[in-house]
């Protein structure tokens, strides 16, 4: 059996298909234009997202691809793009802060009631004004 994935002959790039043939024809039949093959390591899978074949030598070699954005960064680890820890804790406030406007918005429903049926309600019209001001903070 040969396993091999494709690799585009001018960048290297891995197009992480695979391929399992018994006939090595088969290889030919499947190839994507423009794409060569290679043979998978006797350990295990390519991964297209972190390795590339050096087209000038054949060789497979480490790869880092382009940043999907500036809030990436490449962990070395784990050969991938990730988001940053301070984008992802901005975005952890902005999702808590949506969270807490839509309760409060719900809630404010509840003293509007209550302001509408008893205008001399002045608990219901001081949990209004909390929840104006709180809302008004986290936006």
């Amino acid at each position: 059996m040969r396993h091999v994935t494709f690799f585009h002959k001018e960048t290297g790039l891995l197009n992480g298909k695979h391929l399992l043939v018994s006939d090595d024809s088969a290889v030919a039949l499947n190839m994507p234009e423009d794409h060569e093959a290679i043979d998978h390591p006797a350990t295990g899978m390519l991964d297209h997202l972190s390795q590339r074949v050096e087209v000038q030598t054949g060789q497979l070699v480490d790869y880092q691809p382009p940043p999907p954005s500036e809030d990436h960064e490449w962990n070395e680890r784990i050969k991938r793009w990730q988001l940053r820890d301070e984008v992802v804790k901005a975005r952890n406030i902005r999702t808590d802060a949506r969270t807490r406007i839509t309760q409060l918005r719900t809630d404010q429903h509840r003293y509007a009631l209550c302001v509408l049926t008893d205008p001399a309600d002045e608990d219901a019209r001081d949990a209004l004004k909390r929840i104006r001001a709180e809302i008004e903070e986290l936006t």
